[in-house]
């Protein structure tokens, strides 16, 4: 069972992965936990951003992205 490294980029600064590497080990799943900056989404709106995966130790060029996970976050003012 081979191990697999990623670094961790995000291209909003609203979300950020609580971890700049994640390791993986075989077929599993795997799971990312992140963090979201609640003084930068005080504004009602639609944000979008992503989390690139890159292989550890290589070039953070979007094409060589291993994976990406998508978050979209629908922020309205309280009725």
């Amino acid at each position: 069972i081979g191990m697999e490294a990623y670094d961790l980029v995000s291209d909003a600064p609203w979300l950020a992965p609580l971890e700049s590497s994640v390791y993986r080990r075989g077929e599993g799943a795997l799971g990312i936990d992140v963090h979201y900056n609640a003084k930068l989404l005080q504004k009602p709106g639609l944000y979008t951003g992503r989390i690139w995966a890159y292989e550890k130790g290589r070039e953070h060029q979007r094409g060589e992205s291993r994976f990406e996970l998508l978050k979209l976050w629908d922020y309205k003012l309280p009725v």
